[in-house]
C-alpha cells in the first residue's frame, strides 16, 4: 500500500472514529440531560411533597387555634351571660317590696347571729350593713355599723376583727356559684 493510500485509511479510520465520538458524546449527552431531568423533576416533587406537608401542618395549626380561640370566647361569653344573670338576680333582691326585704334583711341577721353563736363565739361583735339597711338592724334593737360595700345582708365581726362571718346575698351566690353553674348552663345553653 502506497503511503498516499494509507494515509486516507488512516484519515477514514480518524473520521470514522470521530463521528463515532460525536455520536456518542451526543447519545452521552441526551442521557445526561434527561437524567438530569429526572432529577430535577425528583427533587421538585419531593420538594413539593414536603411543602406540603408543611402546608397541611400549618392549616391544621391554624384550624386548632382557631378553635381554641372560639372555645375561649365562647366560654367567656356564657361566663358573661351567668355573670349577668347572678347580677340580676341581686337586682332582684334589691327590688323587692320594702317588707319583704326587710324581712329578708332580718332574716339573714337571725341566720348570722344564730351560727355566730353555734360557733361558740361570745357576743362581743360588731354588726355591719350597708347604710340603707341600718334603720332595719336598728329596729330589731342592735346597734349598727355602717359600710356602704356591704350588700344585701349583714357582716359580724369580732371585737378584735380576727373573726368575720358573712351573711349577704353576693355572698351566698358566690359559696353557691359552683353547684349553680351547671344547672344555669343548661337553662340558658341547653
Amino acid at each position: 500500500m502506497s503511503q498516499e493510500a494509507l494515509l486516507k485509511a488512516v484519515e477514514e479510520d480518524a473520521r470514522l472514529e470521530s463521528e463515532r465520538l460525536v455520536t456518542e458524546a451526543r447519545k452521552e449527552a441526551r442521557r445526561l440531560v434527561t437524567e438530569a431531568g429526572r432529577e430535577v423533576s425528583e427533587a421538585r416533587s419531593a420538594r413539593l411533597k414536603a411543602l406540603s406537608i408543611e402546608i397541611e401542618k400549618m392549616r391544621t395549626a391554624r384550624i386548632n387555634e382557631a378553635r381554641v380561640r372560639t372555645g375561649a370566647l365562647k366560654l367567656k361569653a356564657r361566663l358573661g351571660v351567668m355573670e349577668e344573670a347572678f347580677r340580676r338576680a341581686e337586682k332582684k333582691v334589691e327590688e323587692m317590696p320594702r317588707e319583704r326585704y326587710r324581712a329578708l334583711i332580718l332574716r339573714l341577721y337571725g341566720e348570722l347571729k344564730e351560727r355566730w353563736r353555734e360557733a361558740g363565739l361570745n357576743d362581743d361583735y360588731t354588726v355591719t350593713v350597708n347604710p340603707a339597711d341600718a334603720r332595719i338592724i336598728k329596729e330589731a334593737g342592735q346597734e349598727v355599723k355602717t359600710d356602704p360595700e356591704v350588700r344585701l345582708g349583714v357582716v359580724f365581726t369580732s371585737a378584735d376583727g380576727r373573726i368575720r362571718f358573712e351573711n349577704t346575698i353576693p355572698s351566698r351566690i358566690r359559696m353557691a356559684r359552683p353547684g349553680l353553674i351547671p344547672g344555669l348552663e343548661r337553662v340558658l345553653f341547653g
